[in-house]
């Protein structure tokens, strides 16, 4: 082979080499990151359904990774930041929150029924699982905060998972969307199997609690919800469906004592317990 075409040939691999490496460069650093895009798709969103402040050009807004979060073995999340706004991405790149970051105290011009309907608007654009309204955020500095806060929770079946909490924050003046946490990780469940009835759960729960305590009384309705084994270590967590029992007694020091009990629809199994 002579020089000449030796030379054509490293020039045409070098070519290569730089157009692979800025693809990646772009693909994985740049604004064609995944994350990137993401962030890009959800502020969209945002902006097309009025939930945000909408003045800047939404092609004028800039967009950097600031933040990644690990574990030993296993990222956690990734935060990106657009402008003052910041969202945080699970390691499957789903929005799992989104915080306004100069929001400031405002006159209160919006009634607190007027906030959750738009925090249900919002949400049902935002996240397309079903879910159930769980509540008011209860909060001693409620008042002087520039936001409302609902909880939502994510819902299969009609059922709602008990410790998933999606929170929702809706600016008191403006009634623009100042934040979304959502905790409902992609973890697995298991379908409903319902061999027990209500009373059946309710006794085991009262045995249950009477081991250690005394002058039971049930003071919640019964209901039914997907919880997590307690202390049970998975990569997974796997959610089933069980009875929540809200009990009321005292203990051996005769002191007042409130215990959720949760227990497995599928076989009385006290899965979980609470304070």
């Amino acid at each position: 082979m002579n020089s000449k075409n030796t030379k054509i040939i490293t020039s045409i691999i070098l070519g290569i080499l730089i157009i692979s490496t800025s693809f990646v460069i772009y693909r994985f650093v740049g604004s064609g990151s995944k994350e990137i895009k993401v962030a890009k798709n959800f502020i969209g969103k945002l902006y097309n359904i009025n939930a945000i402040n909408n003045q800047e050009k939404l092609e004028d807004i800039k967009y950097k990774r600031v933040r990644i979060v690990n574990t030993k073995n296993e990222l956690i999340y990734k935060t990106i930041m657009a402008n003052s706004f910041g969202i945080d991405l699970d390691k499957n790149y789903n929005v799992i929150g989104f915080a306004n970051k100069e929001t400031i105290k405002s006159n209160t011009k919006i009634t607190v029924e007027e906030a959750k309907k738009r925090a249900d608007k919002y949400l049902s654009e935002i996240y397309s699982e079903e879910v159930v309204f769980k509540s008011i955020k209860p909060d001693e500095s409620s008042d002087e905060l520039p936001y409302y806060s609902f909880i939502y929770l994510k819902s299969k079946n009609g059922y709602p998972f008990y410790f998933d909490e999606i929170i929702i924050n809706i600016n008191k003046e403006t009634g623009n969307l100042e934040g979304y946490a959502n905790s409902s990780t992609q973890k697995e469940y298991k379908e409903p199997i319902i061999n027990i009835s209500e009373n059946e759960a309710e006794s085991e729960a009262i045995n249950y609690f009477n081991k250690y305590n005394k002058e039971v009384q049930i003071i919640e309705k019964t209901q039914m919800v997907y919880a997590d084994k307690k202390d049970k270590v998975e990569d997974k967590p796997v959610s089933e469906l069980c009875y929540v029992v809200t009990l009321k007694g005292k203990n051996e020091e005769n002191t007042d004592i409130i215990l959720k009990i949760f227990i497995s629809t599928e076989n009385k199994e006290v899965i979980n317990s609470i304070k």
